[in-house]
């Protein structure tokens, strides 16, 4: 796993942070725009393709950042993140269930993003159970998330919040491996 996958989307969201503490909401605003741009353009270059979640955490942003400087609140902004875990949720919920599956449909991908002494993994069938089990567990996670955020967002501080984006989902999803290995 390359270090760019932790840090993707909250890159703007420290840049907000830290602006907010020392200069005005509209600068805030700005250069977290301006460093989700960057985001959008180092998925590009780590992926080697236009990455749609970094997309549309961008419009999020410029969204959002428009909301809040119109209405002279800093809470729009930290909802970002909660609007696109609850979105990313419905995205895994209809393809598990409606869909095609996702470890069907991505299969491909995965299993050439491998290291070529783990791809063999991706041959039994008992481990795509397991990950079938991993990403229906998802659902659940990206929800429990966006619940975590949007309390922060309203009751905690800035720094607070920061943190919670930052590690919430990162702890969800360790938690919910354990389960999904033992059970």
């Amino acid at each position: 796993m390359s270090w760019t996958v932790v840090i993707y989307g909250i890159v703007p969201l420290i840049v907000f942070v830290l602006v907010d503490m020392f200069a005005s909401l509209k600068w805030a605003v700005i250069s977290s725009i301006a460093f989700a741009i960057f985001d959008v353009l180092l998925s590009y270059y780590t992926l080697g393709a236009i990455d749609p979640g970094s997309i549309l955490a961008l419009l999020l942003l410029c969204i959002l950042g428009f909301v809040s400087l119109r209405k002279g609140d800093a809470r729009w902004v930290k909802l970002q993140p909660v609007i696109l875990s609850v979105g990313f949720a419905l995205f895994v919920l209809y393809f598990q269930a409606w869909g095609q599956p996702i470890v069907e449909r991505y299969l491909p991908f995965m299993r050439e993003a491998a290291p070529e002494n783990a791809r063999a993994y991706f041959d039994d069938p008992a481990f795509l159970a397991k990950m079938d089990r991993a990403v229906n567990a998802l659902v659940a996670d990206f929800l429990i998330n966006a619940c975590l955020v949007a309390y922060a967002a309203y009751k905690m501080s800035n720094v607070a919040w920061l943190l919670i984006r930052g590690t919430s989902i990162w702890v969800l999803l360790f938690i919910s491996t354990i389960l999904v290995m033992i059970f």
